[in-house]
């Protein structure tokens, strides 16, 4: 009863933080009681970890607007006369007021995901190892999962709220915050926050490393074991322990380094930490590319439509169909554009004939119809749907084929093809093709995988390139970067 009480109190502290630079995690008296007594005992700790899990599993974040929503918009992704009103506006304009409450929302709720992992940082290393059950391992594993979500949302903020580092003028756009409380941020050009979000990730790794690699490798070794709350107890040390792809792990932390190396454009140690993810998948077999048979089993209805053998990492919330149907406010819905043009010749493809209605409304979004007693169509509800991908093995692959186009062309192509293979594609690519044909063919490659899960924005953004849509290019350059919310742009003197 305490455990929940405490809970409770605790959602309702997160809950009332300001978001205004001056008073970010401004707590009052009586919130302070309920922290004491929260960080009081390891289960508390726990207890505060999961909460922030929950709030990275918001519409604001990662269950709807940094991936089917503001992100796959801006990625020119959806049909713009059937959207919803909302979305049709921040298409048009980020200075109407329907655009600029999606846009504060993202920098408000990030924020707030970002205090409270400072917070718990702070509480967890005062602590001597002895207040938790199983000791250094699991501090070290509360911490290294909040610093590693702490460098995850604050890169995810950079890339929309600051140029990238292609086109980087110097000049400071964003903070990058360590503490808590903190009333008067510094604000850093946008290669020291990168510089920040590498520091948060290798010391994530190495706080991870143990725990996912060989202590607990029961939960993270195969899609069920990283999946599945319901096998839990498989879990080498218990519950909290288990289903290691919804929560920071040591996979997540390397292909996020792979991630934001690239953005920086230092091709060598993104494809250094892509590489040591991909060992786990060519090697040992740990992450895998959903079977033909699940992406194309004799009734529809049980498609794997998330796809989620190969997530490393996926935020999760269980309203997540309801938030999705309940996002129509025209009637209409989210219907994908130039689908055809995007998919060419590849009419096997599974991304395009499972994933994508004949009319053009993404399908990995929506709940399985028909009938719900089957047993697999009860599996992909339960246990599929509630999934947000973040980050999957693909983007660790297209990260090594972008670097191997420069020193190793033959084994890029092969990579590729390995990807495209495991999703339906049965044409396969010329071996003769020179560079700029191959990033060619790996950029259409991103565009295919991310309809809807948000990244096509983020690449083309980081290459400074014409977003592609499948018909025409769009130039991006004056929509490239949105605007932060207007007290914090008074209280930096923009």
């Amino acid at each position: 009863m305490k455990k929940d009480i405490l809970y409770t109190l605790f959602m309702i502290m997160i809950g009332g933080f300001s978001f205004s630079c001056n008073d970010w995690l401004d707590v009052d008296s009586d919130a302070r009681v309920v922290q004491e007594d929260l960080f009081s005992t390891g289960d508390g700790f726990r207890t505060a970890l999961n909460g922030i899990y929950r709030l990275l599993g918001s519409k604001e974040l990662y269950a709807k607007e940094l991936t089917w929503g503001l992100t796959s918009v801006l990625g020119q992704n959806y049909e713009i006369s059937r959207m919803p009103y909302v979305y049709q506006y921040l298409e048009e304009s980020y200075e109407y007021d329907e655009s600029l409450i999606i846009i504060n929302s993202i920098w408000n709720k990030g924020f707030r995901v970002i205090a409270n992992c400072n917070n718990l940082i702070q509480e967890a290393e005062k602590q001597d190892t002895s207040l938790f059950e199983l000791g250094k391992m699991e501090k070290d594993l509360i911490i290294g999962e909040a610093r590693g979500i702490r460098a995850m949302v604050h890169l995810d903020l950079l890339r929309l709220f600051a140029p990238a580092p292609i086109v980087d003028d110097g000049k400071l756009y964003m903070p990058y915050i360590s503490r808590y409380p903190e009333y008067q941020p510094q604000y850093l050009s946008v290669s020291a926050v990168l510089d920040s979000v590498v520091f948060d990730l290798k010391r994530a790794q190495q706080m991870l490393v143990f725990h996912d690699t060989l202590l607990n490798v029961s939960s993270i070794a195969s899609v069920s074991g990283r999946m599945h709350p319901d096998l839990a107890f498989n879990s080498k040390e218990g519950l909290f322990f288990a289903c290691r792809g919804t929560r920071m792990n040591y996979f997540a932390a390397s292909a996020l380094l792979a991630r934001v190396y690239l953005y920086k454009n230092d091709k060598k140690n993104a494809y250094d930490n892509a590489e040591a993810v991909y060992q786990f998948a060519s090697r040992r077999k740990w992450f895998t590319f959903t079977s033909s048979s699940n992406m194309a089993p004799p009734d529809n209805n049980s498609i794997y439509r998330k796809m989620y053998d190969d997530i490393i990492f996926a935020a999760v919330n269980n309203d997540l169909y309801d938030l999705w149907t309940t996002s129509f406010q025209t009637g209409e819905g989210f219907f994908l554009k130039n689908v055809d043009e995007i998919f060419g010749s590849d009419l096997d493809d599974f991304r395009k004939i499972k994933l994508i209605e004949v009319d053009g409304s993404p399908r990995r979004w929506l709940m399985p119809t028909g009938n719900q007693n089957n047993y697999p169509t009860l599996e992909i509800i339960k246990y599929q749907g509630p999934l947000a991908p973040i980050i999957r093995l693909s983007e660790v692959v297209y990260i090594m084929c972008e670097c191997l186009a420069e020193t190793d062309l033959s084994k890029a192509i092969e990579l590729l093809e390995w990807v495209r293979i495991a999703r339906g594609a049965k044409t396969p690519l010329d071996k003769g093709m020179n560079k700029t044909e191959f990033l060619e063919r790996l950029y259409n490659e991103i565009i295919r995988e991310s309809m809807s899960e948000g990244q096509s924005f983020f690449m083309h953004k980081r290459l400074n390139r014409l977003m592609y849509n499948g018909e025409f290019p769009v130039d991006m350059t004056e929509r490239w970067i949105l605007p932060i919310p207007y007290d914090e742009s008074a209280y930096m003197n923009l």
